[in-house]
């Protein structure tokens, strides 16, 4: 039978209650700062990976979409409900990655947009499925060293919907042909 011992913190004086909150604020502020440094080598792995070739992608529309409906265009029924859990879960990071490139000179900024292009109609070239590209893109987004590694594969995919989300990658819905046509 497993003893159980409660710690009761009270008081000002109390140097254990003391260093459990330092403890656990430090906690939180190493767990933000890995998820910065991920991020970082995220972006940097992807920009010493990018073919500088592409055509410019950078007239791309920045403002996101209905996520929901460009999924039903590209996925099929059966793949949408996976792929919206999917992408809800990686969505939450999205504010983080679209403050990171925002920040990258627009040269780097165009040289990502053109490369995830690339890398998306590479694959649908080669016949790969929707699914199936966006699952090779996960994998050729993230560092063969980190994917095993879930914080670094969440980022991975958070960077993809930032790519999907705002017309670089994927069929675009009707509204987003004629918004780009606009620009």
């Amino acid at each position: 039978m497993t003893e159980r011992k409660t710690q009761k913190i009270e008081g000002d004086g109390n140097v254990q209650a003391q260093n459990y909150i330092a403890n656990q604020y430090n906690s939180f502020v190493n767990d933000d700062l890995t998820e910065l440094t991920i991020v970082d080598e995220l972006l940097q792995h992807i920009k010493e990976n990018a073919k500088r070739d592409i055509p410019n992608a950078s007239s791309i529309n920045e403002k996101f979409v209905k996520i929901d409906k460009k999924i039903s265009i590209n996925f099929k029924p059966e793949e949408q409900a996976g792929i919206k859990t999917l992408f809800t879960y990686a969505f939450s990071k999205i504010s983080l990655i679209e403050e990171r490139i925002g920040n990258m000179d627009s040269d780097d900024q165009a040289c990502l947009h053109s490369h995830f292009l690339g890398m998306y109609l590479e694959n649908k070239a080669n016949g790969l499925t929707p699914l199936q590209n966006l699952t090779e893109l996960f994998k050729k987004t993230t560092p063969a060293n980190r994917s095993s590694d879930p914080k670094y594969t969440s980022f991975a995919q958070s960077i993809i919907l930032f790519f999907f989300d705002d017309c670089t990658i994927f069929e675009k819905t009707p509204e987003e042909v004629i918004q780009l046509k606009l620009l």
